[in-house]
């Protein structure tokens, strides 16, 4: 029996969102999340250089990782970036997950 994988759903930050600064912005990207990273993957487009400011980052990520778990962020949500922004939200997933954890 064979499962036959769809393709991984790819989106580009700001099909979703006009930026990466505030918290409305990161329930954006949360919203679009939780519909679509909690069983299936998703690869996220952060081109160009982003400001993507703590609260950003808390109301998306942050929020993701406290209700449907640090697993299932880093199984399902996938990035394609540059290697500054790469980092800087792999440093903010391992701070958060060592926080909050």
């Amino acid at each position: 029996m064979h499962h036959i994988h769809e393709v991984m759903k790819t989106i580009n930050i700001f099909n979703i969102t006009q930026k990466t600064s505030s918290n409305n912005d990161g329930d954006i990207l949360y919203s679009y999340l939780s519909d679509n990273a909690v069983s299936d993957q998703v690869l996220i487009e952060l081109n160009g250089s982003l400001n993507l400011s703590s609260s950003f980052l808390n109301s998306s990520i942050g929020k993701f990782i406290d209700i449907f778990g640090l697993d299932t962020f880093k199984r399902n949500v996938k990035l394609k970036t540059n290697k500054n922004t790469y980092s800087l939200i792999s440093k903010y997933v391992q701070d958060y997950s060592i926080i909050y954890g």
